[in-house]
């Protein structure tokens, strides 16, 4: 299973490694991509099996690191993307009402989870088949929820 994580925050990183290794298993293949150009290659240059978003990062690593709200510009590359079809989700720190964009990521079939580092509830979610939606693998993504 091929997946691409967008990601700038080390932590959340391995946090987000060792949920998939335990839901799926070893047999994952994840790329890591820091910032929105790392992100925008990955997502027009390779196939996914899954797709996981987060909404605020640097464009470049070599921009000085300003974190800014990249959602508009990440989610029009997906959507052009051959990756589309592809089971795809944000899982932020920011709380659900705290974020502007969760429509822009409704309208395009990616569901939104909430991240804490101190509770578990966000390792609720599940990448097996098959959901409801245009999603290759079952979740508790669907319709968005904040677990």
């Amino acid at each position: 299973m091929n997946i691409l994580l967008i990601e700038d925050c080390e932590e959340k990183i391995l946090s987000i490694k060792e949920c998939l290794s335990y839901e799926i298993g070893n047999q994952i293949h994840v790329d890591v991509a820091k910032c929105l150009k790392d992100a925008t290659r990955n997502i027009l240059s390779k196939i996914y099996d899954l797709i996981i978003f987060d909404i605020y990062m640097p464009v470049t690593l070599d921009d000085g690191g300003q974190i800014i709200d990249i959602s508009s510009d990440i989610i029009q590359e997906y959507t052009h993307s051959a990756n589309y079809q592809c089971e795809s989700i944000v899982i932020t720190k920011y709380e659900l009402s705290d974020i502007d964009c969760v429509g822009l990521f409704n309208e395009n079939g990616v569901s939104i989870v909430h991240y804490s580092n101190e509770e578990d509830k966000w390792k609720k979610i599940s990448f097996f088949p098959a959901c409801s939606n245009k999603h290759q693998f079952s979740c508790a993504l669907c319709p968005i929820t904040q677990l």
